[in-house]
């Protein structure tokens, strides 16, 4: 939408405001029924569009995707401490849409793995005075913790960039699908300009209403 306003304003200050600043002998001889210059309320079609199933399929498609994602990094926060491969395979099986029982036992025993590193990290965390070999065992286990959070970064920055992408393409199609439809009724019309409603000060011809029938009904 961002590119319809820019283009809008550019045309605006070419062809609208030729006519806003035109002497009023020639503003009053302007038939605004035969100007060539057309205007369409762009904010009012695409609350219009956004009623149909097809936005509405869009916006779900958005919206599990989001949920996907958040649930993915649910996963690899809750199972910082696990190694690369014991996080793929639970990864894995977690996918599986009807995973079998001994499926289902695995992703408990390594979340339950995961959650008792946590622990003992914790506990460790408030000796006072640790011993060598608790020493060690807290290194280890910040190692562990440290990589997790490193890749559960990694991880997020991918799948907000890929959601960002996702919106993009959703509003790309609906500016694709409203300039095809005001392509159709500008040639229908035989007009050769059109701009964002906001933009116009005085005169042109307004689309609007011909843009909106032909949006889709649902």
């Amino acid at each position: 939408m961002q590119n319809w306003k820019a283009i809008g304003t550019i045309l605006a200050l070419v062809g609208v405001g030729v006519l806003s600043t035109a002497a009023p002998g020639q503003a009053q001889r302007n038939d605004r029924a035969n100007s060539p210059v057309g205007y369409v309320d762009l904010a009012q079609v695409t609350d219009q569009l956004k009623k149909t199933t097809a936005w509405a399929g869009d916006l779900k498609r958005f919206e599990d995707e989001r949920q996907k994602a958040f649930n993915e990094l649910k996963l690899l926060n809750d199972t910082r401490y696990l190694s690369p491969s014991e996080r793929e395979e639970l990864r894995n099986l977690s996918a599986k849409p009807r995973p079998s029982s001994s499926e289902e036992q695995k992703i408990k025993d390594l979340l339950k793995r995961s959650d008792e590193l946590d622990r003992e990290f914790q506990t460790l965390s408030t000796v006072d005075k640790p011993t060598p070999a608790q020493d060690a065992r807290l290194r280890q286990l910040t190692m562990l913790r440290e990589t997790g959070r490193a890749g559960y970064q990694d991880e997020e920055q991918k799948r907000q960039a890929k959601l960002s992408d996702f919106q993009v393409s959703m509003l790309k199609q609906m500016d694709d699908r409203i300039r095809k439809i005001v392509e159709q009724v500008a040639e229908a019309r035989k007009l050769t300009l059109v701009v964002d409603a906001q933009l116009v000060w005085y005169g042109g011809q307004d689309i609007t209403p011909d843009v909106l029938k032909k949006l889709p009904s649902q």
